[in-house]
């Protein structure tokens, strides 16, 4: 198991939902 593209992908869906709330709470 690629566990540095594991960790990637989990971060990159991270900093996405995270800009996700962050537009909808603006």
């Amino acid at each position: 198991m690629n566990w540095n593209g594991f960790i990637a992908t989990f971060y990159l869906f991270f900093l996405k939902k995270g800009s996700v709330c962050i537009l909808d709470y603006y």
